[in-house]
């Protein structure tokens, strides 16, 4: 394939990968589905979009920020996927008649904080050092 095809292709694949997961939501949905359902849809969703925004499916604008910064929020992305999916599957599989929606979706809204954060914080740290940088007379 050549290079353009192989860009297109990237570009093109989320689409395939996040309208399949949502056909097998449905597909797969249980009778008197409440708003956890929905939930869990669009939660899915969001984390297919990190993860193929991390694996570089996904173009993100502003991609110039420097290699600490670059890797740290990529790698807190990835930790993020993965809790996010374990708190995901632990409720279907254990909590599912323990543990309380509200408590599930607390905890799933409390590490997306957890996760948000930091990266606004790192980002406006990478921008400051960045004026610094610019500003310094070479």
């Amino acid at each position: 394939m050549t290079r353009k095809a192989t860009s297109l292709a990237a570009k093109a694949l989320p689409l395939p990968v996040m309208g399949g997961t949502a056909v097998l939501f449905f597909l797969f949905k249980p009778e008197g589905v409440g708003g956890v359902f929905y939930f869990n849809l669009c939660y899915t969703l969001l984390l297919e979009a990190v993860l193929l925004a991390w694996l570089g499916f996904l173009p993100l604008p502003g991609k110039k920020s420097l290699p600490v910064p670059d890797m740290m929020t990529e790698a807190y992305s990835l930790v993020y996927v993965l809790a996010g999916i374990t708190i995901m599957v632990a409720y279907r599989l254990v909590g599912n008649g323990v543990v309380d929606a509200a408590w599930y979706i607390a905890a799933i809204l409390l590490i997306t904080l957890l996760w948000i954060v930091p990266a606004i914080l790192m980002a406006k740290h990478d921008a400051r050092h960045k004026n610094k940088q610019n500003k310094q007379p070479t």
